[in-house]
């Protein structure tokens, strides 16, 4: 969900009350702007799309409290800590609609965890809130981080990545591999990046030769080559560094 004068192309984009014109989001200026039959009215503080049923408004969104609202199938779609409720983002009242687990907690309206598995399907626990992941540190059971959804990793760079778009600038790689859809321990060099090396379970940077294989070379902290032979198990030279075969 945008707000201020960050980019869109439609209102369910947009705070609630806002819509989408030129590309930004902001106060509306005519009804046309707001839906089908909302109404672009001024308030004490603002200038909001109101309504009184959801067709109302523009398609994607929903009529809460009588301002047109970006709608939402899931608590995955709202911002951190809230739940989808018949379709629209909005505060908690029981822990039950953050997640079924028992351990599941509302407090002040908002749905916080230790753990993502504290939360429904498919959130991360980020800084205590339930909401979209970051990283894959962020979600339950060895799940990767895939465009802010806890799901099954299919490659190395799925148990790596961060949500750039959430975090502002991404968050310390895990250095964990994936293994049957599953982010885990590394147990080889094979498992990792090119030039990385496992140790301790991850995979990163190395600081002696051993760890880069049985004729290794460490430089710069990379696992450097210039044959084959120089790398571990399961790899080969390329492009300097040792990488998978």
């Amino acid at each position: 969900m945008q707000g201020g004068n960050c980019a869109c192309t439609s209102n369910n984009q947009c705070l609630a009350g806002q819509v989408c014109s030129g590309g930004t989001c902001g106060e509306c200026t005519s009804n046309a702007q707001c839906g089908p039959n909302a109404s672009c009215s001024a308030t004490h503080t603002t200038v909001e799309c109101t309504c009184s049923v959801n067709s109302d408004c523009a398609t994607g969104e929903a009529c809460a409290s009588g301002v047109c609202t970006p709608a939402c199938s899931a608590n995955g779609d709202c911002e951190p800590g809230q739940v989808c409720t018949e379709g629209v983002c909005g505060a908690c009242t029981s822990g039950t609609q953050c997640s079924s687990s028992v351990t599941a907690t509302c407090s002040n309206g908002a749905c916080t965890c230790s753990a993502a598995t504290d939360c429904v399907s498919g959130e991360g626990c980020v800084n205590g809130q339930c909401g979209a992941c970051e990283s894959a540190v962020d979600c339950a059971n060895g799940q990767a981080c895939l465009a802010g959804v806890c799901s099954a990793c299919s490659t190395y760079a799925d148990c790596n990545a961060s949500n750039a778009s959430n975090n502002g600038g991404g968050s310390t790689p895990s250095g964990l591999v994936c293994v049957a859809g599953v982010c885990s321990a590394c147990t080889s060099n094979s498992q990792c990046g090119g030039g990385q090396a496992c140790a301790m379970g991850t995979c990163g940077t190395c600081v002696i030769d051993s760890q880069c294989g049985p004729s290794g070379q460490c430089v710069g902290n990379f696992c450097a080559c210039s044959v084959d032979a120089n790398c571990a198990s399961g790899q080969h030279c390329g492009a300097g560094v040792c990488v998978s075969n």
